[in-house]
């Protein structure tokens, strides 16, 4: 089983609302969240207690971090 593939495409709801966004709190928030964790650390302290099936039945699952 693999990983769902995350699309970072933007659609239009994404390019309509990009000027409203720069003056939102939380998105700021989560913005410098994001970029003081370490997320490769953390990513290897999730898949130390995730266990990854090797079955092709079913969809695939997400990653770790992303479940996190």
């Amino acid at each position: 089983m693999g990983y769902k593939k995350m699309k970072n495409n933007l659609g239009f709801a994404d390019f309509a609302l990009a000027n409203s966004l720069k003056h939102n709190r939380s998105l700021k928030l989560m913005d410098n969240l994001n970029s003081s964790l370490n997320w490769d650390r953390i990513q290897s302290v999730l898949m130390s207690h995730y266990t990854v099936s090797t079955n092709s039945e079913g969809a695939d699952g997400l990653p770790a971090s992303v479940a996190f």
